[in-house]
């Protein structure tokens, strides 16, 4: 996760960062601090914010005139607000900011915030990953499917077989080597030498086999990939 905090007072700066260690405690983020607006442009790279914590009076270029320049590179970051001024909110929320949160910020405020926060992201990544595709060359043409409509996928020889969410299977020449690559890091797991699956389809697992949701039937589990299906179901079940 990389994380923008842009304020004119070092303090302030401190003061999210040291809540943002605690919530975000055994996590990997980065944090890119800048005390003007002007800095924060200039050193944030071409990389783009998951999360942005900006004040609005700063010298030159102010908290406003900052995210606007930040939303033009960073379509779906979490632009929230902290400040000592109420006038603004108005102008903050024309450029979507999520919330505008009055200075002080203290730890029970920002517990509160950044459970939202969370919310608020795991929507932003359920909706690009339903809105990636995968391209197959099926027979003489070629399929485009979303990996939301995508159950999940089976080995049968040389061949990948595709079990679509509407009852529908594709096949293609191809490996699941090469279809994992493709994948990424993405909601799909593989649960068995034959299979993988959506996991944004599995609804529990049970007695080496995972069950899937809205009477897609059932999947056996091999011995080696037993531990990552599990931790990733109950990684889902409990976040």
């Amino acid at each position: 996760m990389r994380i923008a905090i842009c304020d004119d007072e070092p303090k302030q700066i401190e003061i999210i960062k040291d809540h943002l260690q605690s919530a975000l405690k055994g996590e990997d983020y980065l944090v890119i601090e800048a005390q003007s607006g002007e800095a924060l442009l200039e050193g944030s790279g071409k990389e783009d914010f998951d999360l942005i914590f900006l004040d609005i009076e700063m010298k030159a270029l102010n908290g406003i005139e900052t995210g606007k320049q930040l939303r033009k590179s960073n379509e779906d970051a979490v632009i929230v607000f902290v400040t000592g001024f109420k006038d603004f909110a108005l102008q903050a929320f024309s450029l979507r900011a999520f919330d505008y949160v009055i200075k002080p910020l203290t730890k029970r405020k920002f517990d509160i915030l950044f459970e939202d926060i969370k919310r608020r992201m795991q929507e932003i990544s359920l909706r690009k990953e339903k809105n990636r595709h995968l391209l197959v060359k099926s027979r003489s043409e070629v399929v485009e499917l979303s990996y939301g409509e995508i159950v999940y996928f089976e080995k049968s020889g040389h061949q990948v077989v595709i079990h679509t969410r509407d009852g529908s299977e594709i096949n293609y020449y191809g490996s699941f080597r090469g279809l994992k690559e493709e994948l990424g890091d993405s909601a799909f797991a593989q649960c068995h030498q034959g299979y993988i699956v959506n996991m944004d389809y599995v609804s529990s697992y049970r007695d080496k086999t995972v069950f899937f949701k809205e009477g897609f039937g059932a999947l056996p589990v091999s011995k080696s990939f037993l531990k990552p299906i599990k931790l990733e179901i109950e990684h889902r079940l409990f976040k």
